[in-house]
């Protein structure tokens, strides 16, 4: 095989896991890439950041050929897709010392590593969101909570987010009773208290140390046979322009916090919920899904001129009484397990899974 450095057109970085070699659970996704690229097999090389050593022009990763992992030792392609995901401050470390290299070798990377902070920065990206007047949710600076916030911007209840969270994890939610305080920690753990000092001084012992947090005022919605529900919305570049390439609603488990796919929750095409949104929302599923696209396709094209071209962005949906579809987030590395779910689930109901898995 060349080793030339134009062989590969495209490096893949992820971070290798030895439990589910050789990259975890995105090693499914990686493979389906191969496969669905046929001709491109030998032009995809993955490699972890961890495996790089500083300053190096080339790295030991792996390709996919024959339905078989090969490992090889390559130079560093020019053009970079970025997967990597870290577990701990020392892989966080190496991989924006990996990540600092490529920019600095002008490597082209399909998602600017600039936009990828401003997404993974809840505040900064909400911060984003409501200077570009895309339509979000209200937030405030964790040192702003106070008595006097909770009593006149929400009616009953507040949630406390990581910064750089994921998954539902360390969310803490807040509701205000006829008498006090109800704390409910992601395990969905109630404490009650009388007072906010109380409160105040159980959230901060309950929050992990050195970990940024904000608040958020809940929004005015409904929950989906007592389950909360948003909507994953994939957007990728073709090229020319910026389209919608998925959507499916993520259902969490009856009385979680969260419609976290991880936790016991499902997911339908959202033209499944039609009975549904008409009855608490006043839209169509086909209504619904105008407005999602139009939200996410001007957001994504005021990313655009802030960062330049981006390659894709899994945008999280929450469908409001009061103003419609507005952005919870966006992920810069959208997992695609969701449409597997949708796939699975029309597959055991006798109906075509073919898009869904597409």
């Amino acid at each position: 095989m060349s080793n030339s450095k134009d062989h590969f057109r495209l490096g893949i970085l992820s971070v290798c896991h030895k439990g589910r070699p050789p990259f975890g659970m995105q090693t499914y996704f990686f493979e389906d890439m191969v496969k669905s690229s046929i001709q491109w097999e030998e032009n995809l090389f993955f490699f972890s950041p961890l495996d790089w050593k500083q300053g190096a022009e080339y790295v030991t990763g792996y390709q996919f050929i024959n339905s078989q992992w090969i490992q090889i030792e390559f130079t560093i392609p020019d053009l970079i897709y970025d997967r990597a995901f870290s577990s701990d401050e020392k892989q966080k470390r190496q991989i924006q010392e990996c990540r600092a290299f490529l920019s600095s070798s002008e490597k082209k990377i399909l998602n600017p590593f600039s936009m990828v902070d401003l997404l993974n920065d809840k505040v900064k990206f909400h911060a984003f969101l409501l200077q570009k007047n895309v339509p979000t949710l209200e937030f405030f600076q964790f040192k702003d909570l106070s008595e006097d916030l909770i009593e006149s911007r929400f009616d009953s209840k507040w949630y406390v987010k990581p910064v750089y969270g994921s998954k539902g994890q360390g969310i803490f939610v807040i509701e205000r009773m006829k008498k006090g305080y109800a704390l409910f920690d992601n395990l969905g753990e109630k404490q009650l208290f009388d007072s906010f000092e109380t409160l105040w001084q159980s959230l901060e012992n309950g929050i992990e140390p050195n970990v940024e947090y904000f608040i958020q005022p809940a929004a005015d919605s409904v929950l989906l046979d007592k389950a909360p529900f948003d909507i994953r919305v994939l957007v990728q570049n073709y090229g020319d322009d910026y389209r919608v390439s998925g959507k499916a609603v993520r259902i969490g488990k009856t009385r979680s916090m969260t419609p976290n796919l991880n936790s016991a929750g499902h997911a339908v095409p959202l033209v499944e919920l039609d009975p549904f949104f008409k009855e608490h929302f006043g839209y169509s599923a086909m209504e619904l899904e105008k407005k999602i696209n139009q939200t996410v396709l001007d957001c994504s094209y005021k990313l655009d001129k802030t960062f330049g071209h981006f390659c894709e962005i899994g945008y999280d949906i929450l469908v409001t009484k009061d103003r419609g579809p507005v952005i919870l987030e966006g992920n810069a590395k959208p997992s695609r397990w969701v449409f597997v779910k949708i796939a699975d689930y029309l597959k055991q109901n006798g109906r075509d899974s073919s898009f869904f898995l597409d």
